[in-house]
């Protein structure tokens, strides 16, 4: 009885000290500990900007509910994983990228799941002849013999996302030198200032970030001065839209009015033609007259 109200107290104790922990920081993101070798765990852990604290998810859970200022949304995030608390004063996005750098990529082993579609790509391989052709071929990757060397033929998924890796798959990897396997702490979600992120959304680089909103910013811009939206950004391309245009004009006026000319002239000319033939028809009347 003694050894449960110890253990009953010590339990209170730990959800009081995550409820604590949570109120220090400004984010608060989930980790999924499965297959993390334990000296990455203790290399992160002595970073000075993450506080990182491994718990049991019951008692994560209760600590969450208790809470109740927002931070019970990462409940939703706890199934299937075997969590740790990662605490920091940075943004989600920052903490994000900063565990993304300090990721490596190992081969993969058997029984391991698929973090996403494992492609062995078209091409030549560094692999002399023999017996791997047939080992490529019972993983599903077709490829011949070019100019001494194992050349795959076309893009194979070996194993899709989620999928269980196989021995085989694992070995084909392993000689072709494909490391699919990120080693690393893996961020499941993140809650900070009411808002809840999850891994797809922390997972995209910020440069397509940036990318995108360079093409929305040039497409946006590109919008307004076709328009003729006048905007402070887009003033001096208006400027220069309208001078061009101008000349543009300027330049068909010369155009239409060197046409007009030509087109008086050349009706001048037919005019003095048929004057002429004009003049000559009444003369060879006149001689007829005379005659008679």
């Amino acid at each position: 009885m003694l050894r449960e109200s110890k253990a009953s107290e010590a339990k209170k104790k730990e959800v009081e000290l995550i409820k604590k922990l949570i109120r220090e920081y400004k984010t608060t993101g989930i980790l999924d500990l499965v297959n993390l070798p334990s000296p990455q765990l203790q290399g992160a852990r002595r970073k000075s900007d993450v506080n990182i604290r491994v718990v049991k998810k019951r008692l994560l859970r209760i600590a969450l509910k208790e809470i109740d200022e927002g931070v019970e949304k990462l409940d939703e995030s706890l199934n299937n994983v075997t969590p740790a608390l990662i605490l920091t004063n940075n943004s989600s996005f920052k903490l994000a990228r900063d565990l993304r750098r300090g990721k490596s990529f190992v081969a993969a082993k058997a029984g391991q799941l698929a973090p996403n579609d494992l492609i062995v790509k078209a091409g030549p391989t560094s692999l002399p002849p023999g017996p791997i052709i047939g080992e490529l071929g019972s993983a599903g990757i077709r490829a011949s013999v070019e100019q001494g060397k194992v050349t795959v033929k076309e893009d194979a998924v070996v194993v899709k996302s989620g999928g269980v890796i196989s021995r085989k798959v694992a070995d084909v990897l392993t000689k072709l030198g494909i490391k699919p396997m990120e080693l690393g702490l893996n961020l499941v979600a993140t809650y900070e200032n009411g808002y809840l992120f999850k891994k797809e959304v922390l997972d995209v680089d910020e440069k397509f970030y940036l990318d995108t909103l360079k093409l929305a910013v040039s497409e946006g811009l590109n919008l307004s001065v076709n328009i003729g939206y006048v905007t402070e950004e887009n003033i001096e391309l208006l400027i220069r839209k309208a001078e061009s245009e101008a000349k543009s004009l300027e330049n068909v006026l010369y155009a239409e009015r060197d046409k007009i000319i030509n087109a008086i002239s050349s009706g001048e000319k037919e005019a003095e033609k048929i004057s002429d033939i004009i003049q000559t028809i009444q003369i060879e009347n006149q001689n007829q007259e005379g005659g008679n």
